[in-house]
């Protein structure tokens, strides 16, 4: 039986509406809500978002629950040091001949703490390392929605690179959520 494109894809997207301060109210804050369909947590899920963030002249702090929080210092309008906490997962196809199952899904999530540094050599231009401890690591295996498989992984150092074109409003901060992006990144 043949496999095709749209049995593989896992559709996932999102909508969210944010206002941003003014600064008679409160310079530098910005809060938003919305709602997705996402595979961040390994599993499709339709997660309610939210998100909080806040900047003054050399930091910003950006909340995206629940998946995400982030401090960082802008010591320069080229360089961001910061610190994170994020969720990342993911679902995947797996093809019918690896699997004694009809639907055979991978679903993989990560909880990590770690430093990161964003460097823009160019406007356009953002290269980043993020590292750190993955906390929690979870690996399934499904047939559709149904658990074949499960392993619990041991925390372990990362370190991942990053190479992304961005359009910034200031010099140091993203655009609205999400910032228009295009990024290709590696993990070790």
């Amino acid at each position: 039986m043949p496999v095709y494109l749209y049995e593989d894809a896992v559709r996932q997207g999102a909508a969210m509406a944010v206002w941003q301060a003014t600064p008679r109210f409160a310079a530098g804050f910005g809060a938003g809500f919305g709602a997705a369909y996402s595979t961040v947590f390994g599993t499709p899920v339709p997660p309610p978002l939210v998100l909080l963030r806040h900047s003054g002249a050399s930091w910003r702090a950006e909340a995206l629950l629940p998946s995400s929080v982030e401090a960082w210092w802008v010591p320069s309008q080229r360089v961001e040091l910061g610190l994170a906490v994020e969720a990342l997962g993911s679902r995947h196809r797996r093809g019918a001949e690896e699997a004694l199952v009809d639907h055979p899904f991978s679903e993989a999530l990560t909880l990590t703490i770690g430093p990161s540094l964003n460097v823009r050599p160019a406007p356009l231009l953002q290269l980043g390392i993020d590292s750190g401890v993955s906390l929690y690591r979870r690996v399934r295996v499904t047939d559709d929605d149904d658990e074949v498989n499960r392993y619990e992984l041991d925390p372990t150092a990362f370190i991942r690179t990053r190479l992304a074109l961005r359009r910034y409003t200031r010099p140091y901060y993203p655009t609205t959520f999400p910032a228009p992006s295009w990024a290709y990144g590696h993990s070790a």
